[in-house]
């Protein structure tokens, strides 16, 4: 089997060539002449693999300084600085900068197990002009996040925690439906190939990312199930970058709506998560029941075939008392979810509307057909219960503690055992989540540092929010993976940071290897190697 296309006169995209399963990449490409003669060139993909690209560059540096003292902290940032001006002068400047940071790394990563490491200060920067301002920076605000004890970051990465409280406190946070975006993880498949071919053996992974719609020249549209599937598959994919590349582990877990489900397909539980992306496209639940012709909703208002459901959801500013106390004049709306100051109304759209009007609160639209979380959806609840009742690995993580909304008010948490993961998700599927009450209940727990595992971050600012209001975000702290909008690796690199300052066991492996490898290319191009490197890893596609 083959897995074929024609290389256009014009440049590829720049996105991952997806195959099907068992499937080699074969590449036509034709070349004609005056003669009206024409010579084709058949190319076969071989077993090896292309070589990562470096994630760290001249244009992407990153430092790690540690120390026990504010004035040794001082005395290695000054150090630094004095090393990026004599690289800033060299005759190799590429050269000098990835040896210097292959340097400071490789140190880090040998040092990081040591007990009396102290503080870590992470340099992050865009050149080294930049990163030099970067520490001048972080020089001024040290007096002062030392007092303080609190968190501190710049716009490019750069990031200190001096006595932070995370380990044995690391959350991992799956997304719901609708984070997803045109174009999202485009640039991983350069830097990590081996990652992609694995997934690839595993699975559908052109399906998984639902890559047709997600990687379209021209928007398109997508359905619920689709959306649902590339969610999973977006949090799918950053879970094992974090957990196999960087080997950050977390101790906890949590979604926010069908966030759950990407959880236990994430994290090893579920055997076959691949097994559910044709299940999603085809099952009446996501397809007719709390989407598209909303037949749940049909049958909870007792509509004739010929009336028809104008139905929306708004988001709106407000707090939830106030709109529960409106809802028995309303009977078409319902509060479907609860997040910080914020919270989303859905139903039927006028009746949302002259309930908005009359809490005196405007609601910004969002235009997505779910009954998700409103009164129609119990109708569904032994479905989605069958639905999510899927084998587990003989091996489960025991190091994760996971959370559901299913689990509140009392914080229990779910047995890991088929049939209470497929309650716990048909009962929040089924409910109004209350998003502010999980994340207290996941503090409460012992969750410090809430690690956004999705596409985009708007869970983080959610959770942002809910820890201003309740005056705790001094004592925790969010990050995302990954920000629509934002350079992929960029963004990466900038949650690797920040997990460093706060004292996260990982790898920098990854960042070394890139390191290592583009320093002995600007050796071989400067003749100063004797020999050359071939990389074959021999993996099969």
């Amino acid at each position: 089997a083959i897995s074929s296309r024609s290389l256009p006169s014009y440049p590829l995209p720049s996105h991952y060539w997806f195959t099907e399963p068992n499937k080699a990449r074969v590449a036509a490409l034709t070349f004609s002449d005056d003669s009206q003669k024409a010579t084709s060139l058949i190319l076969t993909q071989a077993t090896g693999l292309q070589e990562p690209k470096p994630l760290l560059s001249s244009e992407r540096l990153m430092f790690v300084v540690s120390g026990n003292e504010q004035a040794e902290l001082v005395s290695q940032l000054i150090s630094l600085r004095e090393e990026l001006k004599c690289v800033n002068e060299a005759a190799d400047s590429k050269l000098a900068i990835a040896t210097l940071m292959h340097s400071n790394l490789s140190h880090f990563q040998n040092a990081q197990h040591n007990a009396d490491l102290g503080a870590n200060i992470v340099i992050q920067a865009a050149s080294i002009d930049a990163a030099i301002q970067e520490i001048t920076a972080v020089e001024n605000a040290l007096p002062k996040v030392m007092a303080d004890n609190s968190h501190y970051k710049t716009p490019a990465g750069s990031c200190f925690s001096p006595m932070p409280q995370s380990k044995g406190g690391v959350t991992f946070v799956y997304p719901g439906v609708g984070t997803v975006y045109p174009g999202m993880l485009r640039e991983f498949h350069h830097h990590f190939p081996q990652l992609f071919a694995r997934l690839e053996r595993e699975g559908n992974l052109k399906e998984m990312l639902q890559a047709d719609k997600t990687y379209a020249e021209d928007s398109q549209e997508m359905s619920l199930s689709e959306l649902a599937i590339a969610g999973v598959g977006s949090s799918y994919l950053l879970t094992q970058l974090l957990c196999d590349e960087f080997k950050v582990q977390p101790d906890f877990a949590l979604g926010y709506s069908k966030g759950e489900a990407s959880m236990w397909a994430s994290l090893n539980v579920w055997k076959n998560p691949h097994a559910l992306i044709e299940m999603t496209q085809t099952s009446p639940i996501f397809t007719t029941a709390i989407s598209g012709e909303l037949t749940a909703v049909r049958q909870d208002w007792q509509l004739n075939g010929d009336e028809s459901i104008q139905w929306n959801s708004f988001v709106v500013r407000s707090d939830a008392q106030a709109i529960e106390a409106l809802l028995p004049e309303f009977p078409r709306a319902y509060l479907a979810i609860i997040q910080g100051d914020t919270c989303v109304l859905a139903g039927c759209e006028s009746t949302c509307r002259a309930l908005l009007k009359k809490l005196g609160k405007r609601g910004i639209a969002a235009n997505r057909v779910t009954a998700m979380h409103t009164t129609p959806a119990l109708s569904q609840h032994s479905q989605v219960r069958d639905f999510y009742t899927q084998p587990l690995f003989d091996e489960l993580p025991k190091h994760i503690r996971f959370i559901s909304a299913a689990g509140l008010p009392t914080g229990a948490p779910i047995n890991i055992d088929s049939d209470s993961i497929a309650l716990s998700i048909a009962d929040t599927f089924c409910s109004t989540l209350d998003f502010t009450a999980l994340i207290q209940s996941a503090r409460q727990q012992g969750a410090h540092l809430f690690v956004e595992v999705g596409a985009d971050r708007q869970t983080s600012t959610l959770i942002d929010k809910i820890n201003r209001s309740d005056n705790v975000a001094d004592q925790y702290c969010t990050i995302a993976s990954n920000a629509k909008g934002g350079d992929d690796v960029v963004t990466l690199i900038k949650c690797i940071g920040q997990l460093i300052t706060h004292q996260i066991p990982l790898s920098v492996e990854p960042l070394i290897q890139g390191l290592e490898q583009q320093i002995t290319t600007a050796k071989q191009l400067s003749g100063v190697s004797q020999g050359s490197a071939v990389n074959h890893q021999g993996e099969l596609v």
